[in-house]
């Protein structure tokens, strides 16, 4: 509709924020732009480190993906056209052991 007839126009809301990225649209256009696709294994960050924010942003509180369900996401992701990832937790290689089990699978 035409905003000069007095129709307010507004964009759909945002999914929530867990919600994986595969499931909140068209996940092929990072590859049409040479994007990299983010993974996020978990969410939170206990360290505090003075010159980091993402501890106010996600919590102090570690919620964690399930390697298989991470798994899961990337080879939808796959299926759709996606070639590159990149995993975008605040530290993906703590605990090691999550890390390890989530390369692994």
């Amino acid at each position: 509709m035409n905003p000069d007839e007095g129709t307010i126009l507004s964009t759909p809301a945002a999914p929530p924020a867990d919600t994986p990225l595969e499931k909140a649209g068209d996940v092929a256009r990072y590859d049409r732009h040479d994007g990299v696709y983010p993974i996020q294994t978990r969410r939170g960050c206990a360290f505090t480190c003075t010159y980091c924010t993402y501890g106010s942003l996600e919590g102090l509180r570690t919620r964690y993906r399930t390697p298989e369900e991470v798994a899961l996401e990337i080879e939808r992701a796959v299926a759709r056209g996606v070639v590159r990832f990149e995993f975008v937790d605040a530290v993906f290689s703590h605990p090691a052991a999550h890390a390890r089990a989530v390369l692994h699978e």
